[in-house]
C-alpha cells in the first residue's frame, strides 16, 4: 500500500510519500522499502505512483526513468510533458501478458448488444450497417470522462455529448486539460504506423472468437458478409480502443509541477492499466491546480478523509444502518447532506490556511499527512502497509529540494 500526498498553493507544492513495499512469496509476507517518487531531472515537475507497480510486466517507476531520458529541454506546460510520455509510451514494446480471456469479455458484451438490440431493434438483422452500428455507439456516449482510453481515435460523439460544462468550474478545468491531452495524443496515434498494426490484430482476434459467441448469444453462426454482424465487431473495437478497462491491474500516477509556461503547479492524475490484447491502455483521472483542491492524494488517504471532510466514513455507514430502522429512506437521505454539508463546511474553512503557507510548512503538512496514515496502518494491521522513511519533494517555480525524514530517529 501507498500514501502520497501533495499540498500546494500557488507559491510552491511539496509531494511526500511513505516507502514502505509489503511483498507476498510462497506464503510469506514482510517489507521492503522502496522510492515511490521521483523529480525529473532538469525539469520542475515530479512523478509518484501507488497501486500496482508494474505495467506489462515493467516497473512504472523504470518506465517512467526511461521516458524522461528522451526530454531535451523544458516543454510549455505540464499537460506537454503528460502528453509527451503517453505518445512516447505508445511506441514502446513492452511484453504481452494479455490472458486469453477473450472469448468470456466478447460472450459478455454480446449478450448486452442482444439485449439492447431486441429491446429497441427487434428486426435488426434487416438493418444496415449503420443503424445498427450507430444504435450500439450511442449506448457508449453515457461512459464517464476518466473511463476514455488517451490512445483512443474516436471520441469526437462523446466530446459532444459530455463534456460541456457551465456551472462547475472545477470540472470544466479537468476537461479543458483533459482534451488537451486527449486530442494531442489522438493526432499521434492516427499517425503512427502502429494504429493500423493494433486495429488489424484486435479485429482478427475479435473474429477468431465469433464462431462460438455468435452461436453462444444470438443463436446464429457468425456470417463475416452479415451488415449488423459487422456492426457489432466494428463497435467491439471501438469499445476496446476507447474505453479503459474498469477492472484489472493498474499503476496510478501523478505529475505535478510546471512547465516552462506555467507560473502555478498543476497535478495531472492518470491510470495505466496492463495492455489489453496489445492495445494501450491509459486514462485521465484528474487535472486540477492549487484553485480548485488544498491537496492531491494518491493512494491510501482514509486518515486524512477525516481531517478534510470533518467526517467518518464508516461512521456515516454505520449511523445510516440506526436511522433507517426508525425513518425513511428520504429523512435519512435530507439528514446525510445535512451532515456532509457542515462538517465539511466547517473543515474547508480551517483547510484555508494552506493558501497562504510557505513551502516550509507545505512540506511539514505534506509529510504529517502521510505519517498519519501510516499511524492509521500501525494501529489497525499486523503488519503495516503504509509506513517507513518518508520521502519529500518540495518545488516552486524556479528552486527544488528533495529530503528523506528517517521513520526512526536516533
Amino acid at each position: 500500500m501507498t500514501a502520497i500526498y501533495a499540498m500546494w498553493n500557488k507559491g510552491g507544492f511539496t509531494l511526500a510519500a511513505d516507502s514502505n513495499q509489503t511483498i507476498t512469496e510462497s506464503g510469506q509476507i514482510w517489507i521492503d522499502p522502496i522510492k515511490k517518487i521521483f523529480a525529473l531531472e532538469g525539469h520542475q515537475v515530479a512523478f509518484g505512483a501507488a497501486g500496482n507497480s508494474e505495467v506489462d510486466g515493467i516497473d512504472i517507476n523504470e518506465i517512467v526513468a526511461r521516458w524522461q531520458m528522451t526530454l531535451k529541454q523544458p516543454l510549455p506546460t505540464l499537460e506537454d510533458y503528460v502528453s509527451d510520455f503517453l505518445k512516447w509510451f505508445y511506441e514502446q514494446d513492452l511484453p504481452d501478458l494479455t490472458k486469453e480471456n477473450l472469448n468470456e469479455r466478447l460472450n459478455a458484451d454480446f449478450k448486452i448488444y442482444r439485449e439492447l438490440l431486441d429491446e429497441n431493434i427487434p428486426d435488426y438483422a434487416s438493418k444496415t450497417f449503420e443503424e445498427v452500428y450507430e444504435f450500439i455507439v450511442d449506448q457508449f456516449s453515457e461512459k464517464s470522462f476518466d473511463l476514455l482510453n488517451a490512445y483512443g481515435t474516436r471520441i469526437e460523439r462523446i466530446e459532444a455529448n459530455r463534456f460541456t460544462v457551465e456551472d462547475n468550474w472545477a470540472t470544466a478545468y479537468r476537461y479543458e486539460i483533459g482534451l488537451k491531452i486527449l486530442n494531442s495524443v489522438r493526432a499521434h496515434v492516427l499517425e503512427s504506423p502502429k494504429n493500423n498494426e493494433y486495429e488489424e490484430h484486435i479485429q482478427s482476434l475479435i473474429e477468431s472468437e465469433l464462431a462460438t459467441v455468435m452461436l453462444g448469444t444470438f443463436d446464429c453462426e457468425f456470417d463475416p458478409d452479415s451488415a449488423w454482424q459487422r456492426a457489432l465487431i466494428e463497435a467491439q473495437i471501438l469499445a476496446f480502443e476507447n474505453y479503459a478497462p474498469t477492472i484489472g491491474g493498474q499503476a496510478s500516477c501523478l505529475f505535478i509541477g510546471y512547465g516552462e509556461d506555467d507560473w502555478s503547479p498543476k497535478a495531472i492524475r492518470i491510470n495505466i492499466f496492463d495492455s489489453e490484447y496489445t492495445l494501450r491502455q491509459v486514462s485521465i483521472v484528474n487535472a486540477t491546480s492549487p484553485k480548485y483542491d488544498w491537496y492531491v492524494a494518491l493512494g491510501i488517504n482514509s486518515g486524512s478523509f477525516e481531517i478534510t471532510n470533518g467526517y467518518s466514513g464508516d461512521l456515516l455507514k454505520d449511523l445510516e444502518a440506526f436511522v433507517l430502522a426508525n425513518q425513511t429512506s428520504e429523512e435519512w437521505d435530507s439528514l446525510h447532506n445535512e451532515i456532509r454539508s457542515k462538517a465539511k463546511s466547517r473543515a474547508q474553512e480551517n483547510l484555508k490556511r494552506i493558501d497562504f503557507l510557505t513551502t516550509q510548512r507545505l512540506e511539514f503538512v505534506a509529510r504529517l499527512f502521510v505519517e498519519l496514515e501510516a499511524l492509521k496502518s500501525y494501529l489497525s494491521s499486523p503488519l503495516p502497509g503504509v509506513g517507513g522513511d518518508v520521502q519529500v519533494i518540495t518545488m516552486t517555480k524556479t528552486t527544488r529540494k528533495e529530503q528523506l525524514y528517517p521513520e526512526y530517529l536516533n
